[in-house]
């Protein structure tokens, strides 16, 4: 399954995709003629005006990103149209440099858009382009709300980019920079995980995310007077105490710790475990 933004909207990545019968899901970026008869007739139809002048199967709240400093969250109400049209190859392909292989390509247009957004806020407009089914409305509320957890992919590829700075490596063998990018993506994946953890259930226990020997080492840091209590702490206090080994102060007015505050305090966890061995066995 292949889920991307803008920058993947490119006629030979569809048609790969359709080849080798992988789904897709991605964000269009151009305007193109469409629904052509043949790879060089005219047509006056473009993507973006058939799909406006569509009438709307429903309206769905879904929850988006903000734009606004210091909200993560908001909701959006989306009205939803969905159909299904020709994708001609561009004008600028020929059968020369694309192996013959310029086929018209049957492709699925849904277009999310909201109409009233609230003050402040950017208006969300999406038009996703996918060749998985979509014969209902249902159907294509799905597709949105899947594309909608995009940007958990961009978050997970900031922690391996800024948190460890894997572009950063000077490791020459490509063998070790394999073994450095499986090591890496492993520890994102992880800080990552715990993060999302922290959002949808805060409550609930640690054991979750950490292991008796990581939470208790933890525990002990920031309650050293206090005996080891026999029930694990939740999952919101060692987010929290993780974020602290970093010099987030937790104040009322603070609000809750981000991710930078997660990957740099996750370092210092680490090292606090390694101390532990060191000296405790």
């Amino acid at each position: 399954m292949h889920v991307a933004d803008r920058e993947g909207d490119i006629y030979e990545l569809y048609r790969d995709c359709l080849d080798w019968n992988e789904n897709f899901l991605i964000r269009a970026s151009h305007n193109r003629t469409i629904n052509k008869k043949s790879n060089r007739s005219e047509s006056d139809e473009k993507l973006f005006e058939v799909l406006e002048i569509c009438r709307s199967k429903g309206i769905v709240n879904i929850q988006v990103a903000s734009s606004q400093v210091g909200r993560k969250y908001r909701e959006a109400k989306l009205w939803i149209v969905y159909k299904v049209f020709s994708m001609p190859p561009p004008p600028n392909r020929t059968k020369n440099n694309c192996n013959n292989n310029m086929s018209i390509l049957k492709i699925t247009a849904i277009m999310a858009v909201e109409k009233n957004p609230p003050e402040g806020e950017s208006q969300l407009c999406w038009i996703l382009l996918t060749n998985l089914p979509v014969n209902s409305f249902e159907e294509a509320v799905d597709k949105v709300k899947l594309y909608s957890m995009r940007w958990n992919i961009e978050l997970l590829h900031k922690i391996i980019k800024s948190g460890f700075n894997f572009e950063k490596a000077q490791l020459r063998d490509t063998n070790n920079l394999k073994k450095y990018a499986v090591l890496t993506f492993i520890l994102s994946w992880r800080i990552f995980w715990i993060t999302r953890y922290f959002e949808q259930e805060k409550e609930k226990s640690c054991e979750n995310v950490l292991s008796e020997y990581e939470w208790k080492v933890l525990y002990k840091k920031f309650n050293r007077n206090k005996p080891i209590q026999i029930i694990p702490p939740s999952i919101k206090n060692i987010y929290i105490w993780i974020a602290k080994l970093d010099g987030f102060i937790g104040r009322k007015g603070d609000g809750n710790p981000g991710i930078v505050s997660m990957w740099r305090g996750w370092a210092r966890f680490m090292e606090l475990l390694d101390d532990y061995k060191l000296f405790c066995g």
